[in-house]
């Protein structure tokens, strides 16, 4: 269990990478929030920083996970490598 556990945290981490890469807005939008994050952030020096750091970002990513990042990671890259797919995939979904 402890395998399976580590690499769904490691497709989990990559998806949400994934995520950010596709999308200038979305990673605007995480990266501010990432900074003032590390602004409030009461951290007695910087391996506590970087161990909150780390956490929270395995705790978005796991978040994410259980609204279907994956799904959405590669609906993303689909649509990009093929936009003019995006509405016959969408209504096909819509449809079923």
């Amino acid at each position: 269990m402890f395998g399976k556990k580590n690499m769904m945290k490691r497709v989990n981490l990559e998806s949400f990478i994934i995520y950010l890469l596709m999308s200038d807005e979305v990673r605007e939008i995480h990266k501010q929030k990432f900074q003032e994050w590390v602004e409030q952030i009461d951290a007695k020096d910087y391996n506590e920083l970087g161990s909150y750091a780390h956490q929270l970002i395995a705790d978005i990513a796991e978040d994410m996970a259980a609204r279907g990042s994956l799904l959405t990671t590669n609906a993303l890259m689909w649509y990009y490598k093929y936009p003019s797919t995006k509405n016959e995939i969408s209504t096909e979904i819509s449809q079923s």
